[in-house]
């Protein structure tokens, strides 16, 4: 059995997955959400050559080879994951941005990442507990638990579709990477779908006290004070509660009212962090640059903070992409003052987090105290605003997710009451 929880964002692929029967802790997956399909076959993995599969484990999920036998997947050639698939050259599958209509449940490429990341972790304890790669005409069967996520909008419409379609038949994963093709059948027992943000929501609610009086310290060093009399055990305390999860394709703004999550007031942006790298290799292009995709484009930003001869070539990227940063702040402040309008009477503190908050921050704090300025007066500047760090915000719809793939609340609505 595999319990995981799986948060397939436009951006990355994050998610704990545990075999209680063999692991001690939760495995992370941390890969980006592309796939590029191959026409040739690279060169297999020979069953003699042990340092090559210790290699390939110590990074699977980067490196895995699959085809998938499904009903949710059309694709039947063989494909790269992960970053594989983005330093491979080759045309990468990533999820269109500009297509607000289709609901990430219906995209073939989070089947093939999810299921991909399961069939993964299947032959990972295959090879933990046997010590060698299944036979030739052997078939790994793996029973899983899972729960994910989606934007707060397709969960009110496509949630109970969602959890049919991978609930109600097996699923096929082929592993190419050596030299005796692998098959994993996947037969997903039961999932549990979330609301993107709601399920960070429930992983800041574990952290408790101390992790809020952290948070506390870094508003204040933003320009929001507490007022008197008001402490962090109060914000922990807090019962109405905005998040702000921003994402590649999406923010949303998860939105608790008695510590209950309320779908009907809850809303989300259809742009995201992802949307500015898009606008930035537009820009760049122009100026022939090598940056084809958003992909491309993050992985060289990220690379560059570490590496000062790339961190020197990236000016130009920067400068693009903290151009588009200003415009895209304006979208998510207007977004907020909506919110505030329709459901911040009951609101308390207002929580910002995921993969797109650091990279924003010093242009989104600043505007999101104005529309709270805007809505409540100058006296909401005593709102609460906490902003998380990326560096671990963007691991919050994982965390929450994986704590509800086995024994924890059956729906959103239960989400704060372990």
């Amino acid at each position: 059995m595999i319990n995981a929880g799986i948060d397939v964002g436009n951006g990355y692929v994050k998610a704990l997955v545990k075999n209680p029967d063999l692991d001690k802790k939760a495995q992370a997956v941390d890969i980006p959400s592309a796939t590029a399909t191959i026409s040739s076959k690279d060169a297999r993995i020979q069953e003699n050559e042990t340092p090559k599969i210790k290699a390939f484990f110590d990074d699977i999920y980067n490196q895995m080879e699959v085809s998938i036998d499904s009903e949710l997947v059309s694709d039947k050639d063989p494909m790269f994951l992960g970053l594989r698939a983005v330093r491979s050259g080759k045309a990468i599958q990533e999820f269109n941005l500009q297509e607000g209509h289709r609901s990430k449940a219906e995209t073939e490429l989070s089947a093939v990442l999810m299921l991909s990341v399961l069939a993964g972790k299947a032959l990972t304890d295959y090879w933990a507990k046997n010590g060698k790669l299944p036979g030739k005409d052997e078939t790994i069967s793996v029973q899983a638990k899972i729960a994910f996520s989606l934007p707060i909008s397709e969960y009110m419409r496509k949630r109970d579709t969602a959890v049919y379609n991978y609930t109600s038949r097996s699923h096929l994963v082929r592993i190419h990477n050596f030299e005796n093709l692998i098959r994993v059948e996947v037969h997903i027992v039961s999932a549990r779908v979330m609301p993107e943000g709601a399920s960070a929501q429930f992983a800041i609610a574990a952290k408790g006290e101390k992790f809020i009086a952290a948070l506390v310290k870094d508003m204040a060093a933003n320009g929001i004070s507490l007022p008197e009399g008001i402490t962090a055990a109060d914000i922990a305390g807090a019962k109405g509660i905005i998040g702000i999860d921003i994402g590649e394709g999406t923010v949303n703004f998860p939105i608790y009212q008695d510590l209950k999550f309320n779908a009907d007031t809850s809303q989300t942006l259809n742009k995201g962090y992802g949307h500015v790298l898009d606008a930035a290799v537009v820009t760049l292009d122009a100026m022939n640059q090598p940056y084809h995709n958003r992909k491309q484009l993050a992985d060289g930003l990220e690379n560059a903070k570490t590496t000062p001869l790339l961190r020197v070539r990236a000016k130009p990227a920067i400068a693009a992409v903290n151009a588009e940063i200003g415009i895209f702040v304006k979208e998510v402040a207007k977004k907020l003052r909506d919110v505030l309008n329709s459901a911040g009477s009951l609101a308390e503190v207002i929580y910002v987090y995921g993969g797109g908050a650091t990279p924003v921050k010093d242009k989104l704090y600043p505007e999101l105290i104005e529309s709270v300025k805007t809505v409540f007066g100058e006296d909401g500047a005593y709102f609460p605003i906490l902003y998380l760090d990326s560096r671990y915000s963007r691991w919050l719809n994982r965390d929450g997710l994986y704590l509800l793939s086995d024994d924890g609340p059956k729906s959103a609505e239960d989400l704060t009451s372990v």
